[in-house]
């Protein structure tokens, strides 16, 4: 892999490690190239004041496409930083955990809201696809660079969602290569539960979000349904059609 050092000594877990860990840096800086991509050749321009004819979206508009992608971009940005250090300066003691276990809460911080969402992402960007032809024009000029790699908005966005399967695996992998003894097998540990439990947390956020939801549609479809219906302490548990009967007739 390019940019990182090579290991000219060690035993076979040392090399499994350093394979693993090499791999994790080149991905983490080609998911932050992607993240940089998207931001500068997408959600800043159409943030830029002052354009002929007017915003060719609106900022509420702006914000349902692209969401909190400047936070992921932060975070991951920390990630690859701290992965560069350990990297330039690799022995049979470096320390790969501990980069992940400081970004832990962060991660925690900045996903479920993304990954939550991204039904709603991938509906407003259709939606104002169709509507707006500006920014029809504008997406088909951007996708066209070269920098792009002849990937749509929409393929690029949903790599964030894959983001953190992909860590987990690789922790998991370099942690199967870490002996018990060795500095980094705590906190590589750690670090595993970390993210796992990100991807509970987006799990169960979606859950909830889509029970929501039932309960909006189903709040539509009843007649006069009372407004407090929609409640935080209420959850969706299943929803059945029935038939009124006549309590005279006994017909429907």
């Amino acid at each position: 892999l390019t940019g990182v050092p090579s290991v000219t000594t060690g035993n076979k877990a040392d090399f499994a490690r350093h394979h693993i860990a090499s791999e994790l840096l080149q991905t983490e800086k080609n998911f932050v190239k992607i993240l940089n991509l998207i931001l500068k050749e997408f959600m800043s321009p159409l943030e830029q004041p002052g354009q002929r004819g007017g915003p060719i979206l609106q900022h509420e508009e702006i914000k349902r496409i692209f969401g909190n992608i400047p936070d992921i971009l932060n975070v991951h940005t920390r990630i690859m930083n701290g992965l560069e250090q350990q990297m330039a300066q690799w022995n049979c003691n470096s320390c790969i955990g501990e980069v992940l276990l400081k970004e832990a809460e962060d991660l925690l911080r900045v996903y479920p809201p993304f990954v939550n969402y991204f039904e709603m992402t991938k509906e407003a960007l259709i939606q104002c696809d169709r509507q707006y032809p500006r920014f029809h024009a504008f997406l088909k000029f951007n996708e066209l660079r070269v920098e792009c790699g002849r990937q749509t908005l929409a393929e690029l966005l949903i790599t964030p969602v894959q983001r953190i399967p992909r860590i987990l695996l690789l922790l998991q992998d370099l942690l199967k290569h870490t002996d018990s003894s060795h500095n980094d097998h705590t906190p590589l540990k750690h670090a595993v539960e970390a993210l796992k439990t990100v991807m509970t947390n987006i799990n169960e956020d979606k859950r909830k979000t889509e029970q929501q939801m039932h309960m909006f549609e189903m709040m539509k479809d009843i007649e006069e349904c009372p407004a407090n219906l929609l409640s935080s302490h209420r959850s969706f548990i299943s929803r059945f059609d029935v038939v009124e009967v006549n309590s005279v007739t006994g017909k429907g």
